[in-house]
């Protein structure tokens, strides 16, 4: 896994650092250190992009660096706001006879061939004003290649996200990943990311998921098994103004081609037929419903989860008057790991959230960030400023798993976070939380020893597969059913990954 950090946890660990002989001149050069090593070769002069504070010091010991090293860099100074170690190396600069320039002219940088952003750092939040905002733009619109010290100036480290940021080919994270480098926008305007080490022993308890961490998930198979080895997924959803035969059956497709042994499509009756062309593998258990929506049956939901493994419950229900006493069936009576998405969560927030702790079900909620503001009560533009903190205190409250989606998906369960970093633009279409709830159920249903990790497999295997599928069709066109038919490519190709390394 690679570990993460909040801008805090990093700030922290520098203060320790400080606090036990390391000065910040100190690290300072050894983040211009990685910065310079990381740099691609140029022919032309860098252009070093300084704001305030010690992100703009890191670009003043950069160039005295690189004139150290016979390099032609030019200054770009925008704030004469300067951190004690900043000042250091500003009159280094001064000294080194480094051309300096303090605004953009109509062709800002004629010399340049490479431009170093050391604008901001990680403790930038809110918006850019100017005159920070027209010195991105014109770094943006030259087009010439841009390295971002720690992150994209602009970029909050803590979201990822900024309306005016810069778009950079490359990015040195100065003493470990943050949690913007993988959030927002970050996917879009970090490019290339790579870490600069200067010798931080920050704290976290965040970390992104790798192909190598599912090892155990994904081994292969002995001959000596069955069916009921690998679990019974109940999948219960749908309704007549979502009849989403081909969505909910892509569930079923999808929680089968994710290992587990039998899914069971539950569905209103009324649009049962619907879904029988495509069930091939998977068993079909229709469901009591009323005006094309399901309807609370005791006895039904018995026979529908009887012998489950896990389950999944909300995709297409639509809103009922029902819906709440289903779900509160399912969770009073089932002792199996169960994903509640999309109508169930609608209907869970409108419930007491006391239920979840109580329960004796493994819940894991797949949100959005607008479902889960409704679900938590938390504001919006909280959720989306700080997606982790948010999810993580949720989980903490209520004993369950928060798989909160977005650029990168982030999994929490009250202690620790995973990131989940892959998928594509494509996947922004209606169906692709169904099919991540039935991948997620189809795991839940036989490796259930690290509940986290499984949870953040099944993101990482539709995120995988994608990829693939928008390598096939495109993010134009892509489709959720692109992403089901492309989940055992995505799986072969972690599995691969893990077994030949």
């Amino acid at each position: 896994m690679i570990e993460l950090y909040s801008p805090s946890e990093i700030r922290a660990a520098e203060i320790f650092a400080m606090e036990n002989g390391v000065s910040e001149i100190e690290l300072m050069r050894r983040a211009a250190e990685g910065i310079l090593q990381a740099l691609p070769k140029t022919d032309g002069a860098i252009g070093i992009l300084c704001g305030k504070g010690n992100n703009a010091g890191d670009g003043y010991a950069l160039a005295h660096l690189l004139s150290l090293n016979g390099r032609t860099a030019i200054l770009y100074r925008f704030s004469e706001k300067l951190t004690p170690a900043a000042a250091h190396y500003y009159e280094l600069c001064k000294t080194d006879g480094v051309p300096e320039r303090v605004s953009l002219e109509d062709n800002p940088f004629p010399d340049c061939s490479l431009l170093v952003d050391c604008l901001f750092g990680t403790g930038f939040h809110g918006e850019v004003a100017s005159p920070f905002r027209e010195v991105i733009e014109a770094a943006n619109e030259s087009r010439l290649p841009i390295v971002a010290a720690d992150i994209p100036s602009g970029l909050s480290a803590e979201s990822g996200l900024g309306t005016v940021a810069i778009r950079a080919v490359k990015n040195v994270a100065i003493g470990g990943y943050k949690y913007g480098h993988f959030l927002g926008r970050a996917r879009d305007l970090c490019g290339e990311l790579t870490v600069c080490d200067i010798g931080l022993a920050p704290l976290s308890d965040a970390a992104v998921v790798e192909d190598s961490d599912l090892y155990s998930l994904l081994a292969p198979r002995p001959h000596h098994c069955h069916k009921g080895t690998y679990g019974t997924v109940t999948l219960l959803g749908g309704s007549l103004p979502y009849s989403g035969a081909p969505r909910l059956s892509a569930l079923a497709a999808a929680s089968l081609r994710s290992g587990c042994g039998i899914a069971r499509l539950a569905l209103p009756a009324c649009i049962a037929n619907a879904a029988l062309p495509y069930l091939l593998e998977g068993t079909l258990c229709p469901m009591p419903c009323r005006d094309g929506r399901l309807i609370y049956d005791e006895e039904a939901l018995e026979t529908a989860f009887q012998g489950a493994a896990s389950g999944a419950i909300g995709m297409g229900m639509g809103r009922s008057d029902d819906n709440a006493e289903i779900l509160r069936w399912v969770l009073e009576n089932l002792s199996i790991p169960l994903v509640i998405d999309a109508d169930g969560l609608n209907t869970l927030a409108e419930m007491d959230l006391s239920i979840l702790s109580k329960t004796k079900c493994n819940v894991v909620l797949t949100p959005h960030p607008k479902e889960f503001s409704r679900l938590s009560g938390i504001p919006m533009n909280e959720v989306l400023a700080h997606p982790v903190a948010s999810a993580r205190s949720f989980a903490a409250e209520h004993g369950c798993t928060v798989l909160l989606k977005g650029t990168s998906t982030v999994v929490a369960d009250g202690t620790d976070v995973l990131f989940v970093s892959r998928g594509s633009g494509g996947m922004a279409t209606a169906g692709s939380g169904d099919v991540l709830s039935g991948v997620i159920a189809a795991l839940l249903a036989w490796s259930q020893e690290d509940l986290l990790l499984t949870v953040a497999a099944g993101a990482h295997i539709c995120g995988i597969a994608g990829e693939i599928a928008a390598e096939r069709v495109g993010t134009i066109s892509q489709v959720a059913s692109d992403t089901v038919s492309a989940i055992p490519d995505a799986i072969l190709a972690i599995a691969g990954n893990i077994h030949t390394t």
